[in-house]
């Protein structure tokens, strides 16, 4: 291999340059390591922007990494292939409160169920809201989903859709069937090549693992104004039945019998 192959083979700022320019990712100068922008900020560095109650989260993930990786070098990383998780999608705020209460139940029960729930901010997601448990094989998926659906029907709906899956939605829209992906081994020298050079270069950081109070307030209120920018009845049942901003006044025709000048939702 030449000098130069052998330097484009192993220029992981190249691969990185969109988000380094982004100023998502960056260099430490004390260690010359790629860290993730934020987190280099702070070890506890929290995320106060997030549509998401991290319930229990589950350890090692390291999800916002694993996306760049993929993105910038075309690949799922194997941490991602054995990411096995149950989807819950509640069709309104109240059966979404209803989940976070029994993720809450659960995992003090067993501090192995890791879970989140919130609304869904991905215009590719099918549904307003989402909850997600995380399990690392496809048998304690199974077995999880089970408990999952039975606690489901119980105490939200038995309507609510369940659903066991394998890894990320985005992974699967841009490299095919999961149950593929694994049979293409061509791939498999390139990845664990870029593996080694990440492992070696970058700097994970652990999400923190409890989420602050004052971040769940916050992330609670945009749920409440998700719920009334979708048209979801039952947000009035988090508002005491008032609306969420001053609403039109109405001119019906007179021979209606509607009041002119009304000012209802």
């Amino acid at each position: 291999m030449s000098f130069h192959n052998n330097i484009v083979n192993n220029d992981i700022i190249s691969v990185f340059m969109s988000k380094l320019q982004a100023k998502e990712y960056c260099v430490c100068a004390e260690d010359g390591k790629l860290y993730n922008t934020q987190e280099l900020e702070g070890n506890n560095a929290s995320l106060t922007d997030t549509p998401w109650i991290f319930v229990n989260n589950p350890p090692n993930y390291h999800c916002r990494w694993r996306h760049v990786i993929a993105d910038v070098l075309g690949f799922i990383p194997t941490h991602c292939l054995n990411c096995w998780k149950v989807v819950v999608r509640p069709r309104t705020l109240e059966e979404l409160y209803k989940l976070l209460n029994l993720m809450t139940e659960m995992s003090n029960e067993d501090p192995t169920v890791y879970c989140k729930c919130g609304i869904e901010p991905r215009p590719t997601v099918f549904g307003n809201y989402g909850g997600y448990f995380y399990t690392r094989s496809k048998e304690a998926m199974q077995e999880r989903y089970k408990q999952v659906r039975k606690l489901v029907d119980e105490k939200i709906s038995p309507d609510v859709d369940v659903i066991p899956k394998r890894y990320c939605s985005e992974f699967e829209a841009a490299f095919g069937p999961s149950d593929e992906y694994d049979k293409d081994a061509d791939r498999m020298d390139y990845t664990e090549h870029w593996e080694k050079i990440i492992e070696e270069t970058c700097v994970m950081k652990p999400f923190p693992f409890k989420q602050p109070e004052i971040i769940k307030i916050r992330t609670m209120r945009e749920w409440i104004k998700r719920a009334w920018d979708v048209g979801d009845p039952t947000v009035y049942m988090f508002t005491d039945g008032e609306p969420l901003v001053r609403q039109v006044v109405r001119y019906y025709p007179e021979d209606e019998n509607n009041n002119e000048g009304e000012t209802q939702g």
